[in-house]
């Protein structure tokens, strides 16, 4: 059995490679016959271009925490600025230009296993270099890996727009919809019908103290990457570790754990709600505004069960705020 970690840093890469555009990391490796969860971060050189192309599989989401990439989808061109999120839907063609050295942003994968064509470019690069001047050869390596150039389009000349309408674009503390719940607010990055009905993109912040507890044996896996503050990881069969920002949380299938906030105002991105946590809270949203008598303990256990929830309990000390299911 592979060794895995519960807390991944910036050193903890799995697979490194380069390119003339920049530098990538592997983090987490797509997963499951859904071939979700693949996470890496790709820091690039000024100026460098990626040029117009689409892929007929997989959603990709890009994340940039550095510097800033003037980004073509779907024929609107904007700038994107650390903080803001893209999803690429399949078929959308897409461009970008990296316009400060240094420049980051990472990347989520459902449905594409793109490492697995990284490195295939890297033999290329390797062993056969100078195929890559040759059209058919590389329009074969592309549709290998679910892609197809459109590099005659000049996409990046397009005029600049707003970014909030270009497609699948979320910025920096933009959501489609949150819902607070003592000591969380909870915001909807992509509800499910963004991401082909697999799972939903969240971002939480949490109070100080705020301890969310999984003590059922779940088939998925829960990920996370904490954006601001830090926050206290116990997992079975990993003790204790503590997860800074910057810092990925990995927790595998079938394995208990809590999470509890140790700063108030810490922010983490969750990546893997395979749950409906959307109409769920919805469901209590509503409940509340027209019967709010109805929001007892007894109405949040069974609406947690009737949803399969995962998360077992929600202890909130300051406030004296618990559910345990």
């Amino acid at each position: 059995m592979k060794e895995e970690k519960i807390v991944i840093t910036q050193q903890d890469y799995l697979e490194y490679v380069v390119d003339e555009v920049g530098e990538g990391r592997l983090y987490v490796e797509s997963e499951g016959p859904l071939q979700i969860n693949e996470f890496s971060d790709y820091v690039t050189k000024k100026g460098g271009v990626i040029r117009y192309h689409l892929h007929k599989a997989g959603h990709e989401i890009f994340i940039v925490t550095k510097g800033s990439v003037e980004i073509v989808l779907g024929g609107k061109r904007c700038i994107a600025n650390p903080g803001d999120m893209m999803l690429i839907k399949p078929y959308t063609p897409h461009a970008f230009r990296y316009l400060e050295e240094g420049t980051t942003w990472e990347e989520l994968i459902q449905g594409l296993a793109l490492y697995d064509g990284v490195w295939g470019g890297e033999r290329v690069r390797r062993n056969c270099i100078e195929k890559r001047n040759d059209p058919k050869f590389m329009q074969k390596y592309e549709l290998a890996n679910a892609g197809v150039n459109h590099y005659d389009v000049q996409a990046l000349e397009v005029d600049l727009v707003e970014p909030e309408q270009v497609p699948g674009f979320s910025g920096k503390g933009q959501c489609y919809k949150e819902f607070t719940i003592p000591g969380i607010r909870c915001a909807v990055k992509y509800p499910r019908w963004e991401l082909g009905d697999v799972k939903e993109i969240w971002e939480y912040t949490l109070e100080n103290g705020v301890t969310v507890s999984w003590d059922e044996y779940y088939p998925d896996s829960d990920f996370f990457a904490v954006r601001k503050g830090k926050v206290s990881v116990e997992a079975q069969g990993y003790g204790t570790r503590t997860a800074k920002e910057g810092d990925l949380i990995y927790i595998p299938n079938y394995t208990l754990h809590k999470i509890t906030s140790l700063e108030s105002g810490t922010v983490l991105h969750d990546f893997n709600c395979r749950f409906n946590l959307f109409l769920l809270l919805e469901e209590v949203t509503i409940n509340k505004r027209l019967e709010p008598g109805s929001i007892t303990i007894d109405y949040i256990k069974d609406l947690f069960l009737r949803y399969d929830c995962p998360i077992t309990e929600i202890d909130y000390p300051a406030g004296g705020f618990n559910i345990h299911i």
